[in-house]
């Protein structure tokens, strides 16, 4: 372990004390000064109103690439977004900036999810992005319904989109994405015109989860038909189109859903 790690671990596990005795300790204390000077030079370029907006924006993208201390990205992260006197165009790059930077650190499961619920019980969720920056990388299905919950967000289509939410939801959290999907569908099937349209409008959504999730959508598919006349059971376009990775992926779903259908197939 270099010093720099050693340093870092005290500064989670020990006290003050405890880092400046380790640092007194060191033959050679060139490496861990040159961090501490580079780490403290970052925030004093990030603070320099004087400074251009860019160069502020990269000195924290670089403190947090540095930091190893979860408590202290949180604390850092809350105050830029909070204070009134960091530009916008600061806040977008420093949560932006925040899953690249500490993607492979060892923060707790709890972070992203700490992070937002902070943020956004003073801010609106869509401002500065934070839902998108925060929500998508949450580690278990419980944290992310309870934001959605607090956000008031329960069907997909409440999400606009160009909403990076929208995009995040789909890469990282797909089997969310298509139970608010569900929740669309929901309220349509007492009126046909409405069903076919979701469909028709949402027609690349449909295969694009339908390559990700395929076993999952022909779940969903066999859900939906059951719920329309028999008369009305047709293949869905995503499956139709889909139908040789289903058929690999989920051959006993697609044999029931095939099953489910009229005659009829779409092309």
């Amino acid at each position: 372990m270099s010093s720099i790690e050693e340093y870092e671990l005290l500064k989670k596990r020990g006290t003050w004390t405890d880092r400046l005795i380790y640092i007194r300790s060191l033959p050679d204390r060139t490496q861990i000064e040159t961090h501490l000077k580079q780490s403290a030079n970052l925030l004093d370029i990030f603070n320099a109103d004087n400074l251009p907006v860019r160069q502020r924006g990269k000195a924290a993208e670089a403190w947090l690439r540095l930091e190893v201390d979860e408590k202290q990205v949180h604390q850092f992260v809350i105050n830029a977004i909070n204070n009134k006197n960091i530009p916008r165009r600061i806040k977008h790059h420093i949560l932006k900036s925040l899953h690249k930077e500490c993607r492979s650190k060892k923060f707790s499961t709890s972070f992203y999810y700490n992070l937002a619920c902070t943020l956004t019980s003073s801010i609106d969720h869509n401002q500065f992005n934070i839902d998108a920056h925060t929500l998508p990388y949450c580690s278990t299905t419980e944290q992310i319904e309870d934001l959605l919950s607090r956000w008031s967000i329960s069907r997909f289509d409440q999400i606009e989109n160009t909403s990076p939410l929208r995009s995040k939801l789909l890469r990282y959290q797909t089997l969310i994405a298509i139970r608010l999907i569900k929740n669309d569908l929901a309220s349509k099937y007492n009126v046909n015109d409405e069903l076919e349209s979701y469909f028709r409008n949402n027609r690349e959504l449909f295969l694009f989860l339908a390559q990700q999730e395929p076993k999952v959508m022909c779940r969903f598919a066999i859900e939906h038909l059951k719920r329309l006349d028999k008369h009305k059971r047709i293949l869905p376009e995503f499956i139709y189109e889909k139908q040789k990775r289903m058929f690999a992926k989920a051959p006993d779903e697609m044999i029931e859903l095939i099953s489910l259908t009229a005659t009829y197939q779409p092309g």
